[in-house]
């Protein structure tokens, strides 16, 4: 870890669609746990979110880390554009 990513959102989209799957030997649901100890293991946590690219198949998975540094404000913005869609 580095201070640096004390002051951003840090945000990772994983799409199946792009997964080696083939290569790696893996089904898609445990190609999408490995990942998700990957990330895990460097602070970063699930989030729900209804953007489309993410709800379009369930394996897809958004993965996100707030810095130490980042106002509440900032948080509780990102938390509201987690979820446009609602509503529509």
């Amino acid at each position: 870890m580095h201070d640096f990513v004390e002051n951003h959102i840090i945000i990772t989209i994983e799409f199946c669609w792009h997964w080696d799957l083939k290569n790696s030997g893996l089904g898609m649901i445990e190609y999408q746990r490995m990942l998700t100890r990957l990330f895990s293991s460097v602070g970063l946590k699930k989030r729900a979110t209804d953007d489309p690219d993410i709800t379009e198949h369930p394996a897809n998975v958004m993965m996100v880390r707030f810095g130490k540094n980042i106002p509440k404000e900032a948080i509780l913005k990102f938390e509201e554009l987690t979820f446009l869609n609602r509503g529509r």
